[in-house]
């Protein structure tokens, strides 16, 4: 069982790792921006659902299957950073021209399969698991920690998204001032993503 003192620092970890920018968090603020909140809400439960059911199975054991084998550690950053470079692509580009009428915000299950790729979301479920569990009813803990997450996973990646939102219309009255935002957005996201190969 988690300790009731750990529940609050545990806590604290959580919200300050979820309300922090990263990969998820400047993925939602630009599909706020292009496609405004609403249409940006199964990305934000695909991030926090996702997350959680990751935090959960690494906590339960397969974060061991990954510690052990490094080459699989090595091909999982290969991907991240070609993916994360394809939604960069995607980023920088949209609301620009006709094709952009077309394009379509990040969806619940693409969100939920990112976390997978995500680095970030990688250490969060480590170190979280690592820090906080302890001997035995190692399926309830990891289920207590991924409850944890997914407490403050909304409202802390809904943030994101409903700042997205309220700079999107501003944005959108200039589509110099939009394409900036897309494509400093997207450098962003890459530069995020350079650890996992270097």
């Amino acid at each position: 069982m988690i300790d009731a003192g750990v529940i609050l620092p545990l806590a604290a970890f959580a919200f300050s790792t979820l309300i922090t920018p990263g990969p998820n968090n400047m993925m939602v603020t630009a599909s706020a921006v292009n496609f405004g909140f609403a249409r940006t809400v199964a990305h934000i439960a695909g991030i926090c659902i996702g997350f959680s059911a990751m935090t959960f199975l690494v906590g339960a054991g397969l974060g061991e299957v990954f510690r052990q084998s490094p080459r699989l550690h090595s091909v999982m950053g290969y991907a991240a950073f070609f993916f994360v470079f394809w939604i960069a692509w995607r980023i920088a580009f949209a609301g620009i021209g006709e094709e952009s009428a077309k394009k379509r915000p990040m969806t619940f299950l693409q969100a939920a399969l990112f976390q997978w790729v995500n680095p970030k979301a990688w250490a969060m479920a480590a170190g979280a698991t690592t820090a906080f569990m302890g001997g035995g009813a190692v399926f309830l803990q990891a289920a207590m920690i991924a409850g944890v997450f997914l407490f403050f996973s909304f409202p802390c990646v809904s943030l994101w998204g409903l700042f997205g939102a309220g700079i999107g219309g501003f944005l959108k009255k200039n589509p110099l001032w939009l394409r900036c935002f897309n494509v400093t957005m997207a450098l962003m996201l890459i530069a995020a993503m350079l650890p996992t190969i270097l």
